[in-house]
């Protein structure tokens, strides 16, 4: 038991607030229920039953919406010279579950319902050493496998410290490059018919790329690679018997060939700005499998940047939008599927002392959106999040509203030190330590009586089975 124990509280010293702020500052979180239940029932997760007059009344609804209205969460944390934190759940103002943890100097204090009037003490160089000791005696390492590991490492690093890369020059490579760029520059002109629906372009490029191109870019950097006489050498030492280099760099050729082909290419037209700035591209690629199409437009209006990414192949159409804006921004995505539209995306706005983030996710048929507002103040900060169902499915709730969560952060004045029976069950012995259990055990089962009296009456009345 003291083995279980002194693990516990080991991990409880990794979980304790660190923060430079000397003050506290608390977390309260509530809830208010929406349709959740009405789109559980909906989806099949909640039963239902149909009465007489023919309405339809979904099982536990009332149980979760009550609960959800009438739960919360407070947490805080404390730092100065002693730093503490804290939590409860509460029903209907009623705490279930209290739990304080303390760092004074080298002792970790524990407080809570759960244990009465008791606080549990311990001191963390002697958590630290038991928990070592007792994690210690269940690790085994086999060494033999480990040097054999290292040697590998050791051995692949004196290899590649050995190399001498002096004489490595990408002659080849550079040559098939600069063929490239210098197609692509050919084919940059004066623009002398705008493009729709995009801000004003002042040079527009278009070039093609194909499978050969990169084929021969790769090709050209392998050969001077082995051009490199450390690197040649390296590959002769690793070479079956009876080949050499040069049929390995041969056949390597040849088979770039040949995948080149099925690569097929890609034509790009590309407008910029005065400054040099993209407005609009146009990529189609055409291979031995696909065709489609990439396009992309820059549009400057209102004080935002828009931004459209549209993406074809077959008949599928994936449309991307992303818009800038000095005070925030957003990007949507839309993906045709199965019939369906798939849509994604969210979008961020500031102020002052506002802030406002929302995400949604879904399709034509049923979806959720998030949307996260938060109030900043001189005290804390005060966040509200909203789900909503979207898509055809919201005509069938009440509202679209799913559920509400509130969280209001907050300085407070300082909390309480931690106070009570001091108990330091590590120091116990086994009698002791099972006497004590047995108290704790009484405890908490008075702790649950009374928390079963705080729950909604509805609640009782499903756990009660009626």
């Amino acid at each position: 038991m003291k083995k279980i124990l002194s693990v516990i509280l080991a991990l409880m010293m990794f979980v304790l607030p660190i923060s430079s702020m000397a003050e506290a500052r608390s977390l309260t979180v509530t809830a208010q229920h929406g349709s959740l239940t009405e789109l559980l029932a909906i989806m099949g997760v909640l039963p239902t039953t149909t009465e007489e007059d023919g309405t339809t009344t979904v099982a536990y609804a009332d149980a979760i919406n009550e609960m959800l209205d009438s739960a919360a969460l407070s947490v805080y944390k404390q730092t100065g010279d002693t730093l503490q934190a804290g939590g409860a759940v509460s029903v209907s103002g009623t705490d279930l579950l209290t739990a304080d943890v303390a760092l004074d100097g080298l002792t970790v204090k524990v407080a809570s319902n759960l244990l009465g009037d008791d606080v549990v003490t311990v001191n963390l160089l002697d958590v630290m050493s038991r928990a070592m000791e007792n994690m210690g005696s269940n690790v085994s390492v086999n060494v033999e496998e480990l040097g054999s590991a290292m040697g590998y490492i050791m051995q692949v690093y004196t290899v590649l410290q050995s190399l001498d890369l002096s004489d490595l020059e990408f002659t080849n490579a550079q040559t098939v490059l600069t063929d490239i760029v210098a197609r692509v520059l050919e084919g940059t002109t004066e623009v002398t018919e705008q493009p729709e629906g995009c801000d004003p372009a002042a040079t527009v490029t278009t070039f093609t790329l194909s499978g050969t191109d990169a084929a021969n870019l790769v090709s050209a950097a392998v050969e001077d690679l082995l051009n490199c006489a450390s690197i040649r050498s390296l590959a002769e030492q690793n070479l079956a018997e009876g080949t050499t280099v040069d049929d390995q760099l041969a056949q390597l050729k040849e088979s770039l060939t040949q995948q080149a082909q099925d690569l097929g290419e890609i034509t790009y037209t590309m407008y910029l700005d005065s400054e040099g700035g993209l407005v609009a591209a146009d990529m189609t690629f055409n291979t031995q499998d696909n065709t489609g199409n990439i396009q992309l437009t820059r549009n400057t209006e209102a004080g935002q940047v828009v931004y459209e990414l549209t993406m074809t192949q077959g008949e599928m159409t994936a449309v991307m939008t992303c818009v800038k804006a000095d005070n925030g921004a957003s990007l949507q995505i839309s993906v045709p599927m199965d019939g369906d539209t798939f849509t994604m995306g969210g979008s961020y706005a500031a102020t002052d002392n506002e802030r406002q983030l929302t995400l949604n996710i879904g399709a034509d048929s049923i979806g959720v959106q998030l949307v996260v507002e938060a109030l900043v103040n001189e005290t804390g900060k005060e966040m509200t999040a909203d789900l909503y169902c979207t898509g055809m499915i919201a005509d069938y709730l009440s509202e679209s509203r799913l559920l509400t969560v509130k969280a209001v952060t907050d300085s407070t004045a300082d909390v309480a030190a931690l106070s009570g029976n001091e108990v330091d069950v590590l120091s116990m012995s086994e009698e002791d330590l099972a006497t004590w259990m047995t108290g704790l055990t009484t405890n908490v089962m008075l702790v649950a009586i009374s928390a079963m009296q705080a729950l909604p009456t509805s609640v009782l009345t499903l756990l009660m089975g009626n």
